[in-house]
């Protein structure tokens, strides 16, 4: 039947030329990523892995999203990628890599309670190689003055997601709870129920009539309540 290699003809050009992945280009694809990148300029990069399966001619693409940091007590990472082939057509491909950046890092020298603030003798900082993340590139001076979010043990590496920002209010400490619109401006003496920092809700509590409130933390020892009905009662001491 004379329609079958015409078939296969066909089908022959939709397949596209297909070859090993290279690992030369890769690496290629991987040092034009990291050239973009302040913090992964100096990495040192070793490829240990590739795709296995064959890929079309194209080019090779390797972005920064498609990283995926390495696994707790591990040193490799998988990097996604893609070859573009035959316009927008896009072809998957991924290697395992070693990536590492020169780093400095700040320690916990003793246990840190939370809501402390930070002082110098509660941080030591090191130099490391290590891959580009949050806990690369951290210095003593970022993290004095700030507060632990929960406990850390003493020796274990401080990561920027671990500190705060101390709190304006404290908790047992008296603030100033503040109401204002087009009309009224009201101000009362409150006591805070619990810590906050700047852009938290807590709950003060008026210590004349006992009333707890709602506010929002807006600067030290200020919070600026919701309602006016809730700030104002028949001894609040506030100002009109």
């Amino acid at each position: 039947m004379f329609y079958l290699p015409v078939l296969f003809l066909t089908l022959a050009q939709d397949v596209p030329a297909t070859h090993a992945l290279d690992r030369e280009a890769v690496m290629r694809a991987m040092k034009k990523t990291l050239a973009e990148r302040p913090e992964a300029a100096d990495a040192n990069l070793e490829i240990v892995d590739l795709s296995h399966f064959p890929v079309p001619d194209g080019g090779m693409e390797f972005e920064w999203k498609g990283l995926t940091p390495p696994a707790s007590g591990q040193s490799t990472a998988r990097w996604k990628g893609t070859v573009r082939h035959d316009g927008d057509r896009i072809f998957s491909i991924w290697a395992v890599v070693k990536l590492t950046v020169p780093c400095r890092r700040i320690i916990a020298a003793d246990t840190i309670r939370p809501d402390v603030p930070l002082v110098e003798s509660d941080l030591h900082e090191e130099s490391f190689e290590g891959f580009p993340s949050e806990g690369c590139g951290g210095g003593r001076s970022a993290a004095l003055g700030r507060v632990a979010t929960r406990i850390i043990p003493a020796n274990m590496p401080i990561l920027p997601s671990m500190l705060a920002a101390p709190a304006s209010i404290l908790k047992g400490e008296q603030a100033i709870a503040m109401y204002r619109d087009e009309a009224v401006s009201l101000t009362l003496p409150v006591i805070a129920e619990k810590n906050g920092r700047i852009g938290e809700v807590i709950a003060v509590r008026n210590p004349v009539s006992h009333k707890v409130l709602f506010g929002l933390v807006v600067g030290e020892g200020k919070v600026l309540v919701e309602s006016a009905s809730r700030a104002a009662s028949p001894a609040n001491g506030g100002n009109q």
